[in-house]
């Protein structure tokens, strides 16, 4: 897998005359970056502008390098629907087949073993816990082997077992890829993430590693760092 960069650059978005991020900028390649913040403060947003980026021009979003291959970009939403009569395997296999995969069986298959799957293949998904779901979602990410994973919130709303798996999952599928997740858990930022974005009100608030981050605030750990750098935000 070769080297696919996102940059950002002064990236600003308004709806409804509301700015939601304002002169955002950072550059990631080949490593995993985190989004945090406080609710409303950009992070699905921006993760949703480079997403569009990729198949629609947007002169403050560059991912890649414009005079080769477009890299593929794979997108994990917080808030996903799932036909719940399809089994898991049957939904994996759609997702290859809508992204043109000339190999829909055997790329589902990879996938499905990458999500840890293989024992809930064969479930409906009306019958899955919310974790297997959200790995589910996963693996339709994964079946065309994207440069780039965009990931919000990807460990929200399951168990603590469950949420060991997914940072399992993650962790294993981001050597060589750009992989960028928002989260609000600390402890999804600290053991998955090469450097932090912290965005306050839709504008960057601080950029840098975990230690950075507790050395700017003199906070012991990651969570009191962030409730140091958003502090007064409502």
């Amino acid at each position: 897998m070769g080297r696919t960069c996102v940059e950002v650059r002064g990236l600003t978005v308004s709806i409804q005359r509301r700015t939601i991020l304002e002169e955002v900028s950072f550059s990631v390649c080949d490593e995993v970056l985190g989004i945090a913040g406080p609710n409303g403060s950009g992070k699905s947003t921006l993760l949703r502008s480079i997403e569009r980026a990729a198949w629609r021009q947007n002169d403050a979003v560059r991912i890649g390098d414009p005079a080769m291959t477009a890299p593929r970009v794979g997108y994990l939403p917080q808030g996903f629907d799932m036909p719940k009569g399809m089994t898991v395997r049957e939904f994996v296999e759609y997702a290859a087949w809508i992204k043109n995969s000339a190999t829909v069986r055997a790329s589902a298959a990879e996938a499905i073993e990458a999500a840890q799957l293989g024992a809930f293949a064969d479930r409906r998904l009306g019958h899955v816990s919310g974790g297997v779901a959200q790995r589910t979602g996963f693996a339709s990410v994964l079946v065309d082997a994207p440069d780039v994973l965009l990931l919000d919130e990807p460990t929200t709303g399951v168990d603590i077992h469950q949420r060991e798996v997914m940072r399992e999952i993650i962790a294993a599928q981001s050597p060589g890829r750009t992989t960028i997740l928002s989260s609000h858990i600390a402890e999804d930022l600290e053991q998955l993430c090469d450097r932090i974005l912290v965005l306050v009100k839709g504008r960057p608030r601080f950029l840098g590693s975990v230690d950075e981050a507790r050395a700017e605030t003199g906070e012991e750990t990651l969570s009191g760092a962030l409730l140091s750098l958003t502090a007064g935000v409502e």
